[in-house]
């Protein structure tokens, strides 16, 4: 639709024919079209699944896999299973991985090899006479328009002879429920339908998706979308779009089930035959060609997401899946799409020039054929090449009248009749995937002959290793397309920001960012965190029994989505959340408006007074900290808002009226040489001092278990968060009983969480200092010999507040790594990469438990948790630097201070880092004596709180919790005690409602507060602006300011 495209193309110029990328119309666009399509096809998921049985390919590759990852223990052709999927999975990965070497250029490697012949691929003989021999390969005018436009005539054929059968049948079973309660299992009891199929399709059909919400889910969004869409594109008319959304039920289904019968997806075949219809329709000379390519996308993202929604219905039938909770995941990833891809495409499309251009480094030629075609769209059918229509009349038919002499030939001739659709899908796609295909049919032919048994058993997870091994090869594919970036600590080692803090120049202390190192590095040492912490995962979940907040609330949320639907309760609880789900992200949304610039809003609103403010003594409105406060237990709050009133109240305030004498009162507020230096290591100490208690506490007992687990096979299922269920206390709940059991179920052996530390600790040491020349093997040895102290620390610390302070020790590393390497020796780069270090191995440790706490909440198996954070973590290495290079490439001056976005943390732990080389001395008077006093406090508190016993330990505060508002400032101790209070009356006013809702409303203060975050981040890079700044001021400097004003 771009200018850009349009000038590439000879055509009348006219403004109502082009339309420039938008963040804001993209992103609407999608969100009025997309969802549409998951509508259109849910009545027919029983008939599409059970009746018919599609097997949607991609679906079952993808259950298998899950599958895989829950396999019990005791079924040893289960684990076979896995071993084939795993070992066919990497074969086909590292097969993908050697054909990326051999395509340079285009129709490169073994996907062009010509295993017939170069004739083979020659068969032109019309050319010249049904159309003309100079015309480009991909135009409609050729042989194209026949390819594309007979296939969509098969295809139709086929889909509406099958709609219509489906159709009858899905009214006829509408007739038969109004009669009888159970129709619905009538044909689930078949005698030659397996146990694990009739199970599968029991829950299949359990949770129904109302055949009524369908259609009114349908025609609301279809009647939204008439409305709203022509004033996106003023070419489209209401009824073109009407008329689309008429018809798209039937190509939807179309597609839907020619994605069940071959797993591929016509959607751009529809697309293109709404460029021609409504094109024509439109005209030439009233945006025509807009109107088309804009028709295009409304068909294309309906026929895709029926598509893709149906490929879900098959993964969970085959995973035993709830079908509601798989709409409702479709409907979340779908949001969540019409989101990130607009921003992804947005960011790119700004990052590189001339992205659409040919010659350019991305020519983007998909979306030049589209304008040619809608050109061509505009002028109608009728402009195709002779004889087109006739042949696409001739297969829609024959399509048709194979469908009705399979059906009426009965099951045994019937299998030897094709099937249309199938037919028509290489007719588009090209010959080599029938081959493709043939030669799987012919392998699994044989292997069936050979040993029937095993083809049975392991065919399915050999053909879903080989899908998913291929298809995930696509994203290192386009991680080594791009190729050049990221965040805090790294940009921080850039030159970009060295030339901005005045420093020696000195090469061995810059790291320019690429993409290369930057994914390589995160690989090195993103993983180690996972392992620190894993063997003390039932101490901190289940004999501390942390509550994890951000963990917490996300478990409800997810148990909210599978309330059974007798149980009352569960549902009050579910509308509980919704009603503070929704309030929370309102309220975010109220406030944004406020926030035009630094200070304002009602995050800095001077409850206790403007002297109060200054001191961080404020509430700033967070529905997050509240939800965290009435999830915490009393004694964490309370702790959070002692540690606000020593710090900020005392501390700050009296060390502040030191400046001049115990540190300059010329540095900057950021200085660790000045107060912020006082705030951050005194807190560190606190946090290490607790840590280090705890964690010597924690180490005598994991030993102990360690050694009762090598010593009896027995012994295993017991220790002191006891394995064995006859054993689980009566005090504790039967649900609490269960998760306890299911958390203990799948133990992870301590010696798999010590040699996967240990191993990838040493590849660490030895492929870190490749990196960063001036970080030695034996300084990231030392980091990885204190790494799991700091992890425990942070999990700790975690679970009781929900706040992470992994930034906290990663300065602590800059001092001391970058003062052991020296100013002379690259010891600024040297500290910031100690930093990278430390930060991912604490940050993931933190994670890996706060997942843990999600799965023992939502009865999921631990291993799969520690699984799916493996694979995320893998992703993150991946995905973030891509994200944050195109970043750099979109906007210019990245980190340069006065740019749009001046990255003040990269500039900050630069500085922290040169202040580093020099040592801890360099810090202001007094502090390291302050950090001892209280490292030594927190060791002395709660070594009192184990000595007194639990009745007096309930009034001591907890010096975790008080350390954190040293850092991070005073508001965080009110919020969160605010949050206490809460559910203090509440539970004083009706005890029984306070326990059963509680914890549900602040689950959905907290989600809903965190999803705000999204369309605020999208506001921001859209460049829209809050129009408001609500900033308070003291009655002398408003005089002053009207003063100003009126002058």
């Amino acid at each position: 639709m771009s200018d850009r495209v349009a000038n590439q193309i000879i055509e009348d110029r006219n403004a109502e024919n082009i339309k420039n990328p938008s963040l804001g119309w993209m992103i609407g666009f999608l969100f009025i079209v997309s969802f549409i399509g998951l509508f259109s096809v849910v009545p027919l998921r029983k008939i599409m699944i059970i009746d018919y049985k599609l097997t949607y390919p991609s679906g079952t590759a993808t259950a298998h896999l899950i599958n895989s990852f829950h396999t019990p223990e005791g079924a040893k052709l289960a684990k076979k299973q896995v071993r084939a999927l795993g070992k066919f999975f990497s074969f086909s990965f590292l097969w993908g991985f050697f054909q990326w070497f051999f395509t340079a250029g285009d129709d490169c490697g073994f996907r062009n090899f010509p295993t017939f012949g170069i004739k083979a691929l020659q068969n032109t003989a019309k050319k010249g006479d049904w159309y003309s021999a100079d015309l480009e390969p991909k135009s409609l005018h050729g042989l194209q328009g026949y390819k594309v436009f007979i296939a969509i005539a098969m295809i139709l054929g086929d889909g509406a002879y099958n709609f219509l059968m489906v159709l009858g049948r899905t009214i006829f079973s509408l007739i038969h429920q109004h009669r009888k309660d159970d129709a619905r299992l009538s044909f689930a009891n078949d005698s030659s339908v397996s146990f694990d199929d009739q199970t599968r399709i029991k829950l299949f059909l359990k949770d129904q998706i109302p055949v009524w919400l369908a259609a009114l889910g349908y025609i609301a969004l279809a009647t939204i979308s008439t409305v709203t869409v022509p004033h996106i594109f003023s070419p489209l008319k209401w009824y073109h779009v009407l008329v689309l959304y008429i018809f798209a039920p039937i190509l939807a289904f179309c597609n839907a089930y020619g994605a069940g019968l071959t797993d591929w997806s016509l959607v751009t075949n529809y697309g293109k035959l709404a460029i021609f219809t409504i094109g024509a329709w439109a005209g030439a000379n009233h945006g025509g060609v807009l109107a088309g390519l804009a028709a295009s996308g409304v068909m294309m993202n309906i026929v895709s997401t029926a598509s893709d929604l149906m490929q879900d219905f098959k993964t969970g039938y085959l995973t035993l899946a709830s079908p509601r909770s798989m709409f409702i995941s479709q409907v979340m990833g779908t949001a969540m799409g019409c989101v990130i891809s607009p921003c992804v495409f947005w960011i790119f499309f700004k990052a590189f020039k001339n992205v659409g251009v040919i010659g350019s480094e991305y020519p983007a030629p998909n979306a030049l054929v589209f304008r040619n075609m809608a050109i061509l769209g505009v002028e109608g059918l009728s402009h195709l090449p002779k004889n087109c229509l006739k042949l696409c009349a001739g297969f829609f038919a024959a399509a048709i009248l194979i469908n009705a002499l399979r059906d009426l030939s009965g099951k045994k001739v019937a299998r030897f009749i094709p099937l249309p659709m199938a037919m028509a899908i290489p007719f588009y796609i090209g010959s080599y995937f029938a081959i493709d295909m043939f030669i799987g049919t012919v392998i699994l032919f044989v292997w069936e002959r050979l040993d029937l048994v095993n083809a049975r058993a392991f065919s399915p997870a050999v053909a879903s290793g080989m899908i998913c091994g291929d298809g995930i090869w696509t994203l290192p594919a386009s991680i080594l397309a791009l190729a050049g970036g990221f965040g805090n600590y790294l940009l921080g080692m850039s030159e970009s920001i060295a030339n901005q803090t005045g420093e020696t120049r000195n090469s061995s202390n810059i790291k320019n960012p690429s993409l290369a190192w930057i994914i390589g590095f995160l690989f090195l040492v993103s993983f180690v965190g996972i392992f620190s912490v894993l063997p003390l995962r039932k101490i901190m979940i289940l004999k501390y029994k942390l509550t994890y907040p951000s963990g917490t609330a996300t478990a409800h949320l997810i148990n909210n989505f599978h309330t059974p639907k007798g149980v009352k309760l569960a549902k009050k609880q579910v509308m509980a959340l919704a009603k503070s789900f929704s309030f929370s992200f309102i309220w975010s949304f109220f406030q944004w408006f406020y926030t035009a610039g630094g200070n304002c809003g009602f995050r800095s609103f001077p409850v206790l007074g403007l002297k109060a403010f200054k001191n961080s003594f404020y509430f700033d409105f967070s529905a997050t900290y509240i939800g965290v406060g009435m999830i915490c237990p009393h004694i964490v709050n309370i702790s959070m808002l002692v540690g606000s009133i020593i710090s900020w109240g005392l501390m700050w305030p009296l060390i502040d009226a030191k400046k001049g004498d115990w540190y300059s009162a010329d540095l900057d507020p950021q200085s660790l040489r000045g107060l912020q230096g006082y705030k951050v290591f005194i807190g560190i100490a606190m946090i290490l001092g607790d840590g280090l208690y705890n964690f010597l506490r924690v180490f005598g007992p994991a030993i102990f278990n360690f050694i009762r687990r090598c010593q009896k096979v027995s012994s295993t299922r017991r220790s002191f968060a006891d394995n064995n269920p006859s054993r689980v206390s009566s005090s504790i709940s039967f649900d609490d009983a269960r998760r306890t059991r299911i958390f203990l179920k799948d133990q992870i052996p301590v010696w798999l969480a010590a040699l996967g530390y240990i191993t990838l600790a040493v590849v660490s040491c030895i492929a870190v200092p490749q990196i960063f020349s001036s970080l030695k093997w034996y300084h990231v040895l030392v980091l990885y010999i204190f790494a799991p102290v700091l992890a425990f620390c942070n999990a700790y610390g975690v679970g009781l507040t929900d706040f992470s302070l992994f930034t906290n020790y990663g300065l602590l590393a800059i001092f001391t790594i970058g003062a052991w390497a020296g100013a002379n020796n690259g010891g600024v780069l040297a500290g910031l990469a100690a930093c990278g270090v430390t930060m991912n191995v604490i940050a993931t440790a933190s994670d890996l438990m706060q997942d843990f706490k999600t799965g023992y909440l939502t009865l999921a198996s631990p291993r799969s948790m520690f699984v799916s954070q493996v694979i995320g973590t893998a992703m993150g290495c991946v995905i973030s630097p891509c994200v944050f290079w195109i970043f750099v490439k979109a906007f210019k001056g990245v980190g340069e201070v006065g740019s749009e976005y001046p990255a003040p943390y990269a500039l900050a732990f630069r500085n922290i880092a040169i202040l580093g080389v020099e040592g801890l001395s360099q810090l202001p008077q007094n502090c390291l004596k302050l950090c001892a006093g209280f490292f030594a406090a927190a060791i002395l508190i709660n070594a009192a709180r184990d000595m007194l016993g639990k009745k007096a330990a309930r009034f001591i505060p907890l010096p975790m919790a008080m350390a954190v508002p040293f850092y991070v400032g005073a508001y965080i101790g009110i919020d969160v005690f605010i949050g206490t209070a809460i559910m203090y009356v509440w539970g004083k006013v009706d005890k029984a409602k306070a326990r059963a809702y509680g914890p549900a409303v602040a689950s959905g203060m907290i989600c809903g507060d965190g999803l705000w975050t999204l369309p605020a981040s999208i506001l921001a890079l859209a460049g829209l602006r809050p129009p408001i700044c609500m900033k308070f001021l003291s009655r002398e400097t408003n005089a002053r300011v009207d003063q100003f004003i009126a002058t």
